[in-house]
């Protein structure tokens, strides 16, 4: 009775033996971790994608880079990005594992430095910003780290998340939904900011419209950003005005209102960020 669960458990855990002592046959994975699609690389604050955590004690956000190197791993690497509330300009990268500074992105002039090796510390005190190239195109991911077994990968570093310094407003592209003033039913719809104007598309009828004298502003809480301006119709008289609120905990999605001219009844627009 002893041997027969003593096998059993060993079949049950691990399938490593038959009852006669030799190898069990290989069983087949769930899955092959090489087949299975995700990003080669985002950024997280631990919740949700392109999303930064505030440290209110340090004074700064941060959010996490993963990215795969060699480029064909299952493994991702790691760096904690980070911008300081005296430099809003720039993010910071940190080698957790190496632990030091890599180098930093300019968010105003959209450019990146990369620290040479020896010139990469553990405190930024520490690093001399003469140290800091002029910003540049955005390193390889492999450029990031020591050397690794197998080709290190050669994609881009990718922007990291908006700021509220910083939102890229002017120039994005969100996807959602908006109440259809006749039916009153949710319509899909895209929306494409192009500086003070845009324009919006439903993906189920094709129907067409465009938004004009766009304006970003910060909102008198100073927690959230505003849109504001008008909307038409790709045809006939409809047009009124808009209003979308994004706030800072989620710099990715806008709920917001638009209504008709002389028409006092409200309608909900909201959608989510598509472009980086």
């Amino acid at each position: 009775m002893r041997i027969t669960i003593a096998a059993g458990l060993l079949l049950s855990v691990g399938g490593f033996l038959s009852l006669s002592g030799q190898p069990a046959p290989a069983q087949p994975p769930d899955f092959d971790p090489a087949g299975f699609e995700v990003p080669d690389q985002f950024y997280t604050n631990g919740v949700q994608v392109d999303t930064w955590n505030r440290d209110d004690a340090r004074q700064r956000i941060v959010t996490i880079w993963f990215g795969k190197n060699p480029k064909n791993s299952v493994f991702f690497r790691q760096l904690i990005a980070v911008r300081n509330d005296n430099d809003r300009d720039n993010i910071y990268y940190f080698d957790s594992v190496g632990r030091r500074y890599v180098g930093r992105y300019d968010m105003r002039r959209e450019g990146y430095s990369l620290l040479q090796p020896e010139h990469r510390r553990e405190r930024l005190q520490d690093i001399q910003e003469q140290w800091f190239p002029p910003p540049g195109d955005k390193p390889a991911i492999g450029d990031l780290f020591d050397p690794t077994i197998g080709l290190p990968n050669q994609d881009q570093l990718m922007m990291p998340p908006v700021t509220m310094e910083f939102p890229r407003l002017e120039q994005s592209t969100w996807e959602g939904f908006y109440t259809e003033i006749r039916s009153h039913q949710r319509k899909k719809m895209r929306l494409e900011f192009d500086g003070r104007q845009a324009t919006y598309a439903q993906s189920d009828d094709g129907f067409r419209g465009r938004l004009r004298n766009v304006t970003y502003a910060m909102a008198g809480e100073q927690n959230a950003l505003m849109i504001r301006g008008e909307w038409s119709g790709a045809s006939g008289p409809s047009r009124g005005t808009f209003e979308f609120r994004i706030m800072m905990s989620d710099l990715n999605t806008f709920q917001g209102t638009y209504r008709e001219f002389n028409d006092n009844r409200v309608y909900l627009w909201d959608a989510k960020r598509t472009s980086r």
